[in-house]
């Protein structure tokens, strides 16, 4: 199984390298709390930009005013006045956190440590940022791509001053944060000893209560694969995505699951190599990515799934401009 988990990733290095450098490469995406609007990061020649896109046109506008350098996937305050994304001028500098107003006005960056800020997060009141750390880049096997490793949490307030860590162990590797709309608990995708997990942790920092989630969902092979795990608006569910099964390739799909009964509701039928999947504030339309083959390359498709019909649009952004 250990053969099929690094043939799995080198097909995602894969799938990440078949477009020429040129090509406009969409990162992910992050609901604005109306609901109208997506950010989403795009890669071109050398740069990592935050647009906004409107969900009824998917036309894109710059939200950002840098002219060069890496901008993260950003996360929007409860009271939808400010963002947060990490930054780093050309790649080899740190990154730092950047608070910023919600149309990318007045950005305050943080001090410059000595490792990378990654990935913020508001808390639900407004006033604190919940931010990851890796105190590694590599690799542990020679036929593996390096990557960030050694994860660890972080709050701090929205100047970064008063930084404190929130869990108590490192992490092999740790997925986009999802905190409860309550401020009570986080969860996220990590490694466990066999496959993937959901952990939950409850919050103030280096609370004890910590749960793992291995969802009931369908696999024809041992390790579990999880993309990605997000709480619904009343965080009485998670919707996640995972590869469910194996033939000549992975499928991922995407579920429902209520955390009280561990009910599942399979909400996809095999859409192939699914990635980036985020979920609206009002819990009723999600988004993610599909790569699949075009001729002699990969072409990546984004999809908007609305949760109670399943129903799935195709969704085409426009508008793609990398000046400020």
């Amino acid at each position: 199984m250990k053969l099929i988990r690094i043939l799995f990733f080198l097909a995602l290095i894969t799938c990440a390298s078949v477009a020429s450098a040129s090509d406009d490469e969409c990162m992910g995406f992050t609901f604005f709390s109306d609901g109208g609007y997506v950010a989403a990061v795009y890669s071109h020649a050398g740069s990592e930009f935050i647009y906004k896109v409107s969900i009824t046109t998917g036309i894109a506008t710059r939200l950002t005013r840098a002219e060069r350098g890496f901008e993260g996937l950003p996360s929007f305050s409860a009271d939808g006045t400010r963002m947060a994304y990490s930054y780093s001028p050309d790649g080899k500098v740190h990154s730092y956190v950047v608070i910023a107003n919600i149309d990318g006005s007045e950005p305050h960056p943080w001090p410059i440590s000595n490792t990378s800020d990654l990935r913020p997060v508001f808390l639900a009141d407004n006033k604190h940022i919940l931010f990851a750390r890796a105190g590694y880049y590599g690799h542990y096997s020679p036929v593996a791509r390096p990557a960030l490793h050694e994860w660890s949490l972080y709050v701090a307030d929205l100047d970064g001053a008063n930084i404190r860590p929130i869990t108590g162990e490192v992490f092999y590797d740790v997925g986009r944060v999802s905190v409860s709309p309550d401020g009570q608990k986080m969860l996220f995708v990590t490694k466990g000893e066999i496959s993937e997990v959901i952990e939950v942790h409850s919050l103030p920092p280096m609370s004890d209560s910590v749960v793992s989630i291995r969802p009931p969902v369908e696999v024809d092979h041992k390790e579990r694969i999880i993309a990605a795990a997000m709480y619904t608006p009343d965080a009485k569910s998670i919707l996640f995505s995972a590869a469910t099964t194996h033939l000549a390739h992975y499928d991922y799909d995407i579920y429902l699951m209520d955390l009280q009964t561990q009910r599942v509701d399979r909400l996809t039928r095999n859409i192939g190599y699914a990635y980036g999947l985020q979920l609206s504030t009002d819990g009723k339309t999600a988004i993610f990515m599909r790569d699949s083959s075009h001729w002699f390359r990969n072409k990546t498709e984004i999809f908007l799934l609305d949760v109670a019909t399943h129903k799935l649009t195709p969704f085409t952004i426009t508008g793609i401009d990398h000046t400020p």
